[in-house]
């Protein structure tokens, strides 16, 4: 358990590869003690490590093996929930929103069911996730209703504020809901929770508030036409998730970073949205993962084809 959360301070300093061995090592001593649930929860920690970091066949045998370890158990309770939190956590990963969505309604139902105020906030915030992905990168039906994504991140917010949870959800959660408010084009609403959010981050951010918090903050200045700070803020950040081997989201984020080029569409902006776009269709590829690549290659192709 120490090697765990001891892997768990090093991710909130954004140290994935030294967090990746104490959870190996948790897994191994809890292997070795016949803790089964001890077992599960870090192995659940390292498969949500690894697919962070790109890392999805070893990501996907490792769930597999959760879940024969889980079948062993006679009154599984905590470690099913490991379990069904990162088989929804692949699935959106892999750009399978409507499943994604799915598995987090049931997981929010449960939670309401148990009164389980720490899972909870978890499964509002994946269920915004994949409702914001699937109707912003998707070209089929989205995921869910806004109004769906609102109610899961307002419950989770009113939790998160009232519990010991590590910050890091809280500030996400209102990041969620910041962002989504965006799309509606509620400016003051977005700009009113990245104030909170900032407010709620550590005193001195960890690398996943600040990085949460800079791309709220990107989306604001680029609504507002502050191009260079939305441009600086997305470098910024796809340069915090590449130093922290964090492969799939600084893939995600060049998605981002070349749409804001286009958008502002001043001379080379084009040249660099195309430079993105590829090394983002490339790196999904790699990760084995073709929803995100085909969107990256979409793109690529419209841009390819624009006047």
């Amino acid at each position: 358990r120490a090697h765990r959360n001891l892997g768990i301070h090093l991710i909130y300093r954004g140290d994935y590869l030294s967090a990746r061995k104490h959870y190996r090592l948790g897994a191994e001593l809890a292997r070795q003690a016949g803790d089964t649930v001890g077992q599960i929860y870090s192995l659940s920690a390292l498969t949500t490590n690894l697919m962070a970091s790109g890392d999805f066949e070893k990501a996907r045998r490792i769930l597999s093996g959760m879940r024969a370890l889980l079948s062993t158990l006679t009154e599984p309770s905590s470690a099913a929930e490991m379990v069904y939190s990162d088989e929804m956590a692949y699935t959106a990963f892999l750009g399978e929103w409507v499943e994604a969505a799915r598995l987090a309604r049931a997981r929010l139902a449960s939670s309401r069911e148990r009164g389980d105020d720490v899972n909870l906030p978890s499964a509002g915030w994946w269920l915004a996730r994949v409702v914001l992905e699937s109707r912003t990168l998707g070209d089929g039906a989205p995921a869910g209703k806004w109004e769906e994504a609102e109610t899961a991140l307002a419950e989770a917010i009113e939790i998160l504020d009232c519990s010991s949870i590590p910050p890091d959800m809280a500030v996400r959660s209102r990041v969620y809901l910041g962002r989504l408010r965006l799309t509606q084009g509620r400016l003051d609403d977005a700009q009113r929770l990245l104030v909170e959010a900032r407010e709620k981050a550590s005193v001195q951010p960890l690398t996943v508030e600040e990085a949460s918090l800079q791309v709220l903050a990107a989306q604001i200045a680029a609504a507002e036409g502050r191009w260079g700070e939305a441009l600086a803020a997305l470098e910024a950040v796809a340069g915090i998730q590449a130093s922290e081997g964090r492969r799939w989201y600084w893939a995600r984020r060049l998605l981002d970073w070349a749409e804001a080029h286009v958008s502002r569409d001043e001379p080379g902006d084009r040249d660099r949205a195309r430079e993105l776009l590829r090394d983002a269709q490339v790196a999904f590829e790699e990760m084995g993962i073709p929803r995100y690549a085909a969107v990256a290659k979409d793109r690529l192709e419209a841009l390819e084809a624009a006047p």
